[in-house]
Protein backbone atom coordinates (compact mmCIF):
# COMPACT_ATOMS: atom_id res chain seq x y z
CA UNK A 1 0.00 0.00 0.00
CA UNK A 2 1.22 3.92 -0.77
CA UNK A 3 -0.40 6.28 1.40
CA UNK A 4 0.00 9.74 -0.01
CA UNK A 5 -0.68 13.28 1.60
CA UNK A 6 -1.98 16.19 -0.53
CA UNK A 7 -2.39 17.02 -4.06
CA UNK A 8 -1.62 15.62 -7.29
CA UNK A 9 0.02 17.77 -9.05
CA UNK A 10 -0.34 17.45 -12.86
CA UNK A 11 3.50 19.02 -14.58
CA UNK A 12 0.58 20.57 -17.38
CA UNK A 13 -0.55 23.29 -14.94
CA UNK A 14 2.66 24.30 -13.22
CA UNK A 15 1.58 24.14 -10.00
CA UNK A 16 4.62 25.20 -8.03
CA UNK A 17 5.27 28.54 -6.24
CA UNK A 18 8.09 30.71 -7.35
CA UNK A 19 11.61 30.16 -5.00
CA UNK A 20 11.92 33.79 -3.47
CA UNK A 21 9.17 35.37 -2.98
CA UNK A 22 7.04 31.72 -2.52
CA UNK A 23 3.50 31.61 -2.55
CA UNK A 24 0.84 30.00 -0.78
CA UNK A 25 1.56 26.94 -3.15
CA UNK A 26 5.00 26.50 -1.61
CA UNK A 27 3.57 25.21 1.86
CA UNK A 28 0.85 22.46 3.13
CA UNK A 29 -1.57 24.24 5.63
CA UNK A 30 0.13 27.01 6.98
CA UNK A 31 0.49 31.15 7.57
CA UNK A 32 4.55 30.94 6.72
CA UNK A 33 6.31 29.39 4.88
CA UNK A 34 8.93 26.70 6.56
CA UNK A 35 11.72 26.70 3.80
CA UNK A 36 14.71 24.42 5.01
CA UNK A 37 16.60 28.16 4.66
CA UNK A 38 16.20 31.90 4.11
CA UNK A 39 13.69 33.56 6.24
CA UNK A 40 9.65 32.82 6.52
CA UNK A 41 7.55 34.47 4.17
CA UNK A 42 4.05 35.21 5.40
CA UNK A 43 1.51 33.51 2.73
CA UNK A 44 -1.99 32.18 2.51
CA UNK A 45 -3.11 28.64 4.40
CA UNK A 46 -3.35 26.68 1.39
CA UNK A 47 -2.47 22.61 0.70
CA UNK A 48 1.16 23.59 -0.69
CA UNK A 49 4.07 21.31 -1.82
CA UNK A 50 5.95 21.17 1.36
CA UNK A 51 5.60 20.17 5.26
CA UNK A 52 8.03 20.26 8.24
CA UNK A 53 7.06 18.25 11.24
CA UNK A 54 9.24 20.17 14.55
CA UNK A 55 10.77 18.21 17.39
CA UNK A 56 12.72 19.51 20.21
CA UNK A 57 16.22 18.85 18.40
CA UNK A 58 15.33 18.41 14.86
CA UNK A 59 12.97 19.39 11.90
CA UNK A 60 11.97 16.91 9.74
CA UNK A 61 10.93 18.03 5.74
CA UNK A 62 8.07 15.97 3.81
CA UNK A 63 6.31 16.15 0.34
CA UNK A 64 2.79 16.78 0.60
CA UNK A 65 1.64 15.99 -2.80
CA UNK A 66 1.35 12.88 -5.05
CA UNK A 67 5.10 12.13 -5.65
CA UNK A 68 5.93 13.19 -2.39
CA UNK A 69 9.79 14.03 -2.00
CA UNK A 70 10.23 14.07 -6.07
CA UNK A 71 7.27 17.46 -6.06
CA UNK A 72 9.58 18.84 -3.76
CA UNK A 73 13.41 18.34 -4.58
CA UNK A 74 12.71 18.96 -8.38
CA UNK A 75 14.13 15.41 -9.57
CA UNK A 76 17.19 17.21 -8.27
CA UNK A 77 20.27 15.00 -6.03
CA UNK A 78 23.59 15.36 -5.26
CA UNK A 79 25.99 13.10 -7.03
CA UNK A 80 28.90 11.77 -5.28
CA UNK A 81 32.42 12.09 -6.41
CA UNK A 82 33.09 9.47 -9.16
CA UNK A 83 35.73 7.92 -6.85
CA UNK A 84 33.49 7.40 -4.12
CA UNK A 85 31.10 5.40 -6.54
CA UNK A 86 33.85 2.14 -6.32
Amino acid sequence: MLLEQGRRCPIAQMPFSRFIPPDRRSTWLRTKTVMPFGPAFPITKYTGVLDRIDYDNIKIYRGTAVGGGSIVYGGISVAPPENRLR
